[in-house]
């Protein structure tokens, strides 16, 4: 296979940074993004070899597609992408930092978080939900690590309201 892998997350990155003349880097964890769209290349960044900028925590490479199967293997969700396309409509420049979220190990997010930091985001948005707060332990210890970025965390979890369960 052409994907190239991470045997784990917590290894070490390339220290290239993302920096771009576009606006703010803007880290984006979510079902991944369909890279492929012009409208959404345009806003990538690129290490010194030209390669995308991205990760995938929940198959653990850097090529963070968004196809999302759980709800059937015959009509994937593409949230990540939808959500890029709202971002992209307000005419702000920006360069996105994609990563997809470790949906079947969440522990990873701490590393997900890490990963965004070595790259430069300053705005990471995290358009996810959970019933379980367990599952966002990781991501508030990493994200408290990283104070020098702004976290965007939104849900609508099918009109059901769990902000109590996640304060601390």
């Amino acid at each position: 296979s052409s994907r190239r892998r991470h045997t784990r997350l917590q290894g070490d990155w390339s220290s290239d940074v993302c920096s771009s003349d576009l606006g703010p880097v803007i880290g984006h964890i979510d079902s991944g993004i369909d890279y492929l769209r012009p409208e959404i290349i345009q806003h990538l960044g690129f290490d010194s070899n030209q390669t995308m900028i991205g990760i995938d925590a929940w198959e653990g490479d850097d090529l963070p597609y968004d196809a999302n199967f759980t709800g059937s293997a015959f009509y994937p969700q593409h949230h990540g992408s939808f959500v890029v396309d709202v971002l992209i409509q307000t005419g702000v420049d920006f360069t996105l930092l994609p990563a997809r979220y470790p949906r079947n190990n969440m522990n990873l997010m701490s590393d997900v978080i890490k990963w965004m930091a070595i790259y430069g985001a300053q705005i990471v948005m995290l358009p996810l939900g959970s019933k379980d707060s367990a599952d966002w332990d990781e991501f508030f210890k990493a994200a408290a690590a990283h104070p020098e970025i702004l976290f965007i965390i939104s849900a609508g979890n099918r009109s059901e309201e769990h902000t109590s369960e996640l304060q601390s």
